[in-house]
C-alpha cells in the first residue's frame, strides 16, 4: 500500500509538468481520471488512518488493564507487607499464656513457639520478594513492549502525514491548473477532505499527548516500586537483626532442652501412673454398670410376673363379683319363695288351729251342757245316761282323730319348711364360702396393692440406677476428655522439642 502511493504521489506531479509543457490546454478527461485516482487514494489513507485509530484506541485499553492490574498487585504487596510486620512486632512483644504446667515449661513453649513464627515469617518475606521481582519483570517487559509499539505508531503517523501533506501539495497544484475545468460541487468535495485531514492531524497530536502523559505515569510507577524495594531490603535488615538475637539466645536454648527433656520424662511418668488409675476406675465403673444392668434384668422380670398376677387376680375377682351376684340373686329369690310359702302354710295351720279351737270351745260348751242336763235329769233313767256319754264318747274321739289328722298334716308341713330352713342354711353356707372367698379376694387386692407399691419402689430404684449410670458415663466422658487433653498436651510437647532439636541443628 505505501509503494502504490509513493509511486501515484510521484507520478501525479511528473505528468502534470509533461502534459503542461507538451500541452497547455488541459485535457478534461484525464482530469477526471487523475481526480478519480487521488480519491481513491484519500480513501485508502482514511480507512488505513481508521484501522491505525482503532489499533491504538485497542493498545491504550490494554495498556489501562497493564497499569491497573499494576496498582492492584502494588497494593497486595502492601497489604502483605504492612501484615508481615504486624506479625513482626507482635512477634517483638512479649506473649502471655495460661497454661497448667510450672513457668518454665510455659516460657519455653513460649520461645519455641517465637522461632518458629519467625522461620515462617523469613519465609514468607523471600516469597514475598521473589514475587515482586517476578512482577517487576514482567511490568517493566510490559511497558517496554508498549514503548516500542507507540514509537512504531508514531513512524506510521509521521510518514502517514507526509504522504498526506503531498497528496494536499498535488491538490493544490491539480488545483490551481485545473480551476477552469472544475466544478463548485468537487471544489467543495476537496475542501471537506481538507478539513477531514486536518481533524485527523488534531486527533493524532491528542494521541501524542496522551502517550506522553502515560509515560510520565509509568516513570512515576517504577520511582514507586524502587521505594517499595527499599521498604523491603529495610524489613530484611530487621529480620535479620533478629536471626542474629535468636541464634544469641540459642545457647541458652540448650539448658532448656535439658530441663524440657526431664520434664516429659516426669510427664510421662505421670502420665502412666493416672492412665493405669483412670483403667482401673473405668474398669470398677464397667463392673458396677454390669452388676446394675442384672439388677435392671432382674427387676424387669419381677415387674412382669407381679403384673401378670395381678392380671389373674382381676380375673378370679371378676369371675367371683359375677358368681356372687348370681348366688345373691339366687338366695333372694329363694328366701322369697320360702317366706311366701310359709306364711301361706302358717295361715292356714291357724285356721285350722282356730277352726279346732272353736270346735273344742264348742264341744266344752255342750259338755257343760250336757252335764247340766245330766246334773238336771239326774233323775232321769241311767239309759238315758249311758247313751248321752256313749254319745258323748263318739264324738270325743272323732275330735280326738281329728285333731290328730291336723297334727299330722302339720307334722307333714313342717318337714317342707325344715327342707326349705335347710336350702336356705345350705345357702347361707355358700355365701358363707363367697364372703370368705370376698375376704381372701380382699387379702389378695391388699397384696396387688402392696406389690404395686414394691412395683413403683422397684421403678424409683430403677430410675436412680439408670442416673447412676448416665453420671457414671459422664464421669467415663471427662475422664477420657481429661485424658485427651493430657494427651495433646504431651504431643503439643514433643512437637515443640523437636522443633527446638530443628533450630538448635540449623
Amino acid at each position: 500500500m505505501w509503494n502504490k502511493l509513493s509511486q501515484a504521489a510521484g507520478l501525479a506531479p511528473v505528468e502534470s509538468e509533461d502534459e503542461k509543457a507538451a500541452e497547455k490546454a488541459p485535457d478534461i478527461e484525464d482530469s477526471k481520471e487523475r481526480l478519480q485516482q487521488q480519491e481513491i487514494l484519500i480513501e485508502q489513507l482514511k480507512n488505513l488512518v481508521r484501522e491505525n485509530e482503532n489499533r491504538f484506541q485497542e493498545k491504550s485499553k490494554e495498556y489501562d488493564e497493564l497499569s491497573s492490574k499494576f496498582q492492584k498487585f502494588k497494593l497486595q504487596s502492601k497489604a502483605k507487607i504492612s501484615h508481615l510486620s504486624s506479625q513482626i512486632k507482635e512477634q517483638d512483644k512479649p506473649k502471655k499464656e495460661d497454661c497448667d504446667f510450672d513457668d518454665t515449661s510455659s516460657s519455653d513453649s513460649s520461645d519455641q513457639s517465637r522461632r518458629g513464627k519467625m522461620l515462617l515469617l523469613k519465609r514468607q518475606l523471600e516469597q514475598a520478594k521473589q514475587q515482586l521481582e517476578k512482577k517487576e519483570q514482567e511490568s517493566k517487559t510490559i511497558i517496554s513492549s508498549f514503548e516500542k509499539r507507540i514509537t512504531d505508531l508514531e513512524l506510521q503517523l509521521n510518514e502517514k502525514n507526509n504522504l498526506i501533506s503531498s497528496l494536499v501539495g498535488e491538490q493544490s497544484k491539480a488545483k490551481e491548473a485545473e480551476a477552469v475545468e472544475k466544478s463548485p460541487k468537487k471544489e467543495t468535495n476537496i475542501q471537506e477532505m481538507y478539513a477531514q485531514v486536518v481533524y485527523k492531524d488534531a486527533k493524532i497530536m491528542e494521541l501524542n499527548n496522551q502517550i506522553l502523559e502515560n509515560e510520565k505515569k509509568i516513570m512515576d510507577l517504577q520511582e514507586h516500586v524502587r521505594e517499595k524495594d527499599e521498604v523491603l531490603q529495610q524489613r530484611n535488615r530487621a529480620v535479620q537483626l533478629m536471626a542474629e538475637d535468636m541464634s544469641r539466645k540459642g545457647k541458652s536454648v540448650v539448658d532448656e532442652l535439658d530441663e524440657t527433656r526431664e520434664q516429659m520424662k516426669i510427664m510421662q511418668e505421670n502420665f502412666s501412673t493416672t492412665e493405669s488409675d483412670w483403667k482401673k476406675e473405668l474398669d470398677k465403673y464397667k463392673q458396677r454398670i454390669s452388676d446394675l444392668e442384672n439388677e435392671i434384668t432382674e427387676y424387669d422380670k419381677k415387674l412382669k410376673n407381679s403384673e401378670a398376677a395381678i392380671k389373674s387376680i382381676e380375673n378370679a375377682k371378676y369371675e367371683l363379683s359375677v358368681k356372687n351376684a348370681d348366688l345373691q340373686k339366687k338366695i333372694v329369690c329363694v328366701q322369697e319363695s320360702a317366706a311366701k310359702q310359709c306364711e301361706l302354710y302358717n295361715k292356714e295351720i291357724e285356721g285350722e288351729v282356730e277352726a279346732l279351737k272353736k270346735s273344742l270351745e264348742a264341744e266344752k260348751q255342750r259338755a257343760a251342757e250336757m252335764q247340766k242336763t245330766l246334773d238336771e235329769s239326774s233323775s232321769q233313767s241311767d239309759n238315758k245316761v249311758l247313751k248321752a256319754r256313749v254319745k258323748e264318747r263318739t264324738k270325743y274321739k272323732a275330735l280326738e282323730r281329728e285333731l290328730n289328722e291336723l297334727k299330722k298334716t302339720a307334722q307333714q308341713k313342717p318337714e317342707e319348711i325344715v327342707e326349705l330352713q335347710q336350702r336356705v342354711a345350705e345357702l347361707e353356707e355358700e355365701k358363707g364360702s363367697l364372703q370368705l372367698k370376698l375376704m381372701d379376694f380382699e387379702e389378695q387386692v391388699i397384696q396387688i396393692d402392696k406389690l404395686k407399691e414394691e412395683n413403683e419402689m422397684l421403678k424409683n430404684s430403677v430410675q436412680e440406677k439408670l442416673n447412676e449410670v448416665q453420671s457414671l458415663g459422664k464421669r467415663i466422658n471427662e475422664i477420657q476428655s481429661e485424658r485427651d487433653n493430657l494427651e495433646a498436651k504431651f504431643k503439643s510437647l514433643q512437637d515443640n522439642y523437636k522443633q527446638d532439636i530443628l533450630i538448635i541443628q540449623i
